[in-house]
């Protein structure tokens, strides 16, 4: 099943269909494939970095999913108890992220919740 493009990426319907007719490319899928750009493939056992709420982390990947829409559900144990923007502390967080690596749910800065990168 194609994947749609990450959010802000992805055009209104009559140019979608333009720019696929303008490039000869039948979906988003085979887009991302010609243009190299690699989802992230996640697994438990993995060391992890990033940022959640604009604070910077190291953690490890406790559990990793993949659902059919590409998008990944992980479990992160941070290295150290991470204080949020807010002062809740966090050890271990479950979150969403794209195949990118980055939550699709955003802060009011408009930059993602969480960041996520292998190490």
């Amino acid at each position: 099943m194609p994947q749609d493009p990450p959010e802000g990426l992805k055009p209104q319907a009559p140019l979608r269909s333009t720019m696929m007719e303008k490039f000869g490319l039948r979906d988003w899928s085979t887009l991302a494939a010609r243009t190299g750009v690699k989802p992230i493939v996640w697994q438990a056992g993995q060391r992890a970095q990033g940022r959640y709420l604009d604070v910077a982390f190291n953690a490890d990947v406790l559990a990793a999913r993949c659902d059919s829409d590409g998008f990944w559900h992980l479990t992160l144990r941070f290295d150290l108890v991470t204080q949020a923007q807010h002062g809740s502390f966090r050890q271990q967080l479950d979150t969403v992220i794209t195949p990118h690596g980055e939550s699709p749910q955003k802060m009011a800065s408009g930059a993602p919740l969480m960041m996520v990168r292998p190490l």
